[in-house]
């Protein structure tokens, strides 16, 4: 008998699995070269959520809807381009909006005397994507900010429903 209750219980670990995985929309890129990753599950957000009903303020509501975020980073300049595509891919296929974009022309910036580049040129940007947002609804289901610059590429994505008056309440 208990031979068969693990069974049922193994069974049931490998057949979940496959889902725990589909958790991490950005899993693949994290295994990318030169990325660092973190997760952030659902089990510690759901001490932040306990959180809520100890204290009312506005940081522990605002994460009551949250189910996961990821945070992919990358620092090296040859493998930023592979790794924002990368992402760009699975961010089309999210369906979400474009609700802030900011673009900056950097220029190379040289120490004087030595020659030494201290800040490479090129385009600096940065984008939060947002899912749609219901008419006079304060609620936005999924977030994503990407900067990315010529030797840097970070993005973060927060799963869940993020209640706008949450956020930016005054208290």
């Amino acid at each position: 008998m208990k031979k068969n209750i693990m069974l049922v219980l193994l069974a049931i670990l490998v057949s979940a699995m496959p889902l725990a995985a589909q958790e991490k929309m950005f899993a693949e890129v994290a295994k990318m070269p030169d990325v660092e990753s973190v997760f952030v599950g659902g089990a510690i957000l759901k001490l932040a959520k306990g959180a809520q009903k100890i204290t009312d303020n506005k940081y522990a509501r605002s994460v009551k809807n949250i189910d996961a975020i990821e945070v992919i980073s990358c620092e090296s300049e040859e493998a930023v381009y592979a790794v924002a595509e990368a992402c760009q891919k699975i961010i089309d296929s999210m369906n979400l909006e474009v609700i802030l974009e900011a673009n900056e022309n950097r220029e190379q910036r040289v120490l004087k005397g030595s020659g030494k580049v201290i800040q490479k040129g090129g385009v600096e940007r940065s984008i939060i994507y947002g899912g749609p947002m219901e008419e006079g609804q304060p609620k936005m289901k999924n977030m994503i900010v990407v900067n990315q610059s010529p030797d840097e590429f970070q993005l973060v994505y927060i799963r869940g429903c993020i209640d706008i008056s949450d956020v930016v309440s005054g208290d």
